[in-house]
This record gives C-alpha cells, sequence and structure tokens, in this order.
C-alpha cells in the first residue's frame, strides 16, 4: 500500500513539474488545481502559425505535437499526462471551450510518415 502510493505520489509529482515548467516558459498547458480525486488543466493556444504547403497549409503552434495519422488534418494537438490509479474509475468533462473559425483557410492533410528501424 505505501508503495503504491509513494509511485502515485512520484508519479503525480514529475506530472507537476513537467506542467510547471512548461507554464513558466509561457507554454499552454497549466495546472488550475489537484486533488486526490481531481485535476483541473488549463489549456490556452494564444497563437499559432499558417505554414504554406501545395495550396493549402499546415497550422503549427509553439508545443503543440503532430497527430500523426494519414489524412488527418495537420493541425497540433496538445496531450497532457495525469496520474491515474490502478483500477481507478475515471472520466474527464471539458468545462469550457473556445475557437474562431478562420474563413478560406484549407488545411494540409496529415502524410503518411515513415519511423525508421534503428535495431
Amino acid at each position: 500500500m505505501i508503495k503504491n502510493l509513494f509511485k502515485h505520489t512520484a508519479a503525480f509529482t514529475l506530472f507537476f513539474c513537467a506542467t510547471s515548467l512548461l507554464a513558466k516558459e509561457g507554454g499552454p498547458v497549466k495546472l488550475i488545481s489537484s486533488t486526490n480525486n481531481e485535476s483541473i488543466i488549463k489549456i490556452d493556444v494564444n497563437s499559432f502559425s499558417k505554414k504554406p504547403a501545395n495550396g493549402e497549409f499546415v497550422i503549427t503552434t509553439p508545443y503543440g505535437g503532430s497527430i500523426l495519422q494519414k489524412g488527418c488534418p495537420d493541425v497540433p494537438k496538445f496531450t497532457v499526462s495525469l496520474a491515474v490509479p490502478s483500477g481507478a474509475q475515471m472520466n474527464y468533462e471539458i468545462i469550457d471551450a473556445k475557437y474562431t473559425d478562420h474563413q478560406n483557410t484549407d488545411v494540409a492533410p496529415q502524410k503518411e510518415r515513415y519511423l525508421v528501424n534503428t535495431i
């Protein structure tokens, strides 16, 4: 029991430190609050770039990752890791979301990426 508590505490501490680093660097992910039962995270995307690609655009933003699925729009995604105890019931809720539609902007599809096996 103590060993599991230590593992989960250590995992959460690592998550909190990583989130704090992103927040200090101006990254989009901020930990608003956290308890044993709930974590509230805010993700703000304040800027992005449109790079032309064959008559369409690839959207990029600092700290954004790529979806890496062929045919999906090539737009950034943001991920957050949370430590969840084994066997815990988990769900999520999006409390608020705001967006802006950009007219006449065709987003390029994700191209197939090949991973090189170096083993």
